[in-house]
């Protein structure tokens, strides 16, 4: 049995943000706003980002990940980035500061929080969004998952639509 990575929580990012190298804790705000695999984001160049709005908000192109390997397709999420990421992200447009290598990242994501993965921003985002009360068709569409049965195990909770539906059934049944 394979465990999933320890999901990173809010607390985890302002340790990041405000002790990390500037690179690191903007590609932590990245992932975590957009429940990004690093990988996703290995092949993104500043011309697969575009700002939408002056309020922080980007779509990026996802080329290559493992979710287009299959459709071949690329893959635009949009994200929300805080005032404070903002000003960074367009350092990374205009080429001036460049994201870190995998390898990079982990090594400063350990140093500040030992418990933690690369893969940790993804699950902690994922599970803060449902948290949240975010519909689980909303996460899915973020994240990629295709399926609500691999979104329970990454989330490590039943989705929302699966509570309502258990709850139906139960209630169909109530004498």
């Amino acid at each position: 049995c394979r465990q999933q990575a320890t999901p990173a929580c809010k607390s985890d990012l302002h340790v990041i943000w405000n002790e990390a190298p500037c690179d690191v804790a903007v590609m932590a705000a990245i992932m975590w706003s957009g429940a990004f695999r690093h990988a996703d984001l290995a092949h993104v160049q500043p011309s697969d980002i575009s700002p939408v709005d002056d309020d922080g908000t980007f779509d990026i192109t996802l080329r290559v990940t493992k979710t287009t390997t299959f459709t071949g397709q690329p893959r635009v999420v949009r994200i929300v980035l805080p005032r404070r990421v903002r000003r960074h992200m367009h350092h990374v447009l205009r080429g001036v500061l460049q994201l870190p290598s995998y390898r990079r990242f982990l090594r400063e994501v350990k140093r500040l929080c030992p418990m933690l993965s690369a893969h940790s921003f993804r699950r902690g985002a994922i599970q803060a969004a449902m948290d949240a009360g975010i519909p689980d068709e909303a996460v899915m569409r973020v994240s990629g998952h295709k399926a609500l049965d691999s979104l329970a195990t990454y989330a490590a909770r039943l989705p929302r639509l699966w509570k309502e539906q258990m709850a139906s059934v139960s209630r169909a049944g109530l004498w």
